[in-house]
């Protein structure tokens, strides 16, 4: 059988080495850290400003007990259900994050780049914005559904504020809220991540709709031209023209989309911390 494995490209391996390393880059200019390292001050030093990550990392719902399930003997503790709920969205919400990061750090690349070309319009930005944006909505559900298991939300407790057409993740804050100083800091993080979630829905039907409109806008141009049986003129710009409209780019004109990125990832974080906090008290509680 003849080996049909095309062979590695030196150059490739380069290039996609030398991208990673300025998206890492882009990330740390900006403050987008991983979600693992929230937390600590040091590799002992809790960070008291995100106690709840330090918990997740350090006691979270679920430890296995690795002592006996590699060495051989009696488990005596029984996983509940609701451990695996509270483990797999929990991982599931550190998983997305990881690739919300990802997607967020190659966008920040293409954003730091000037067009420099009246017709580009930074494609290669807006796939990865909108790619950053459906692992960010992904996140935000992971952890809503996380929330809901921590505190058993019933359909019940959460009608009321349903009613006043609340999105599920403010409601079921509400229908919790009373007197609790952590939900109480949670409540204003989950209505600006609702807002989020309800935008990207906008964002990404238009993002994804411009290449059609595009072209259904020339083939529009050319019925037009065809019907009017009159010949088109291009006027042919001259350096100076092209040079002036060029120099009318604003370098910032990203800065919109791109705050939108980061302040979504960091709510999460925040948001994120304050439930992990949560959950810890809950379960130690029940304990």
């Amino acid at each position: 059988m003849t080996d049909t494995k095309p062979a590695e490209e030196p150059n490739l391996r380069k290039l996609l080495l030398a991208f990673d390393e300025e998206v890492e880059n882009q990330l740390t200019l900006h403050g987008i850290y991983d979600i693992l390292h929230y937390g600590w001050v040091d590799h002992e030093t809790p960070d008291q400003n995100y106690v709840g990550h330090a918990m997740w990392q350090t006691a979270p719902p679920f430890t296995p007990d690795w002592t006996v399930l590699l060495q051989g003997g009696t488990i005596h503790y029984v996983p509940t259900q609701r451990d695996e709920a509270l483990t797999r969205t929990g991982e599931d919400f550190m998983g997305t994050m990881t690739f919300a990061r990802r997607s967020i750090g190659a966008a920040l690349c293409y954003a730091a780049v000037k067009a420099t070309d009246l017709m580009d319009d930074k494609p290669a930005f807006w796939h990865e914005y909108t790619t950053s944006l459906q692992w960010l909505y992904i996140s935000t559900d992971r952890l809503q559904q996380f929330f809901a298991t921590v505190f058993e939300v019933r359909g019940k407790q959460i009608k009321k504020t349903r009613e006043r057409n609340e999105p599920l993740f403010k409601a079921m804050v509400n229908s919790l809220i009373e007197d609790d100083v952590l939900l109480k800091k949670l409540c204003p993080i989950v209505d600006e991540l609702c807002k989020y979630q309800m935008e990207r829905d906008r964002v990404v039907h238009r993002l994804a709709t411009v290449m059609a409109e595009r072209r259904i806008s020339i083939l529009i141009e050319q019925r037009n031209v065809a019907l009017s049986g009159a010949g088109r003129e291009i006027a042919v710009p001259t350096f100076e023209d092209l040079e002036s409209a060029t120099a009318d780019i604003p370098d910032d004109d990203l800065s919109g989309p791109v705050e939108a990125m980061k302040n979504w990832y960091s709510l999460l974080v925040e948001a994120s911390n304050l439930i992990f906090e949560m959950e810890y008290w809950v379960r130690s509680k029940a304990n």
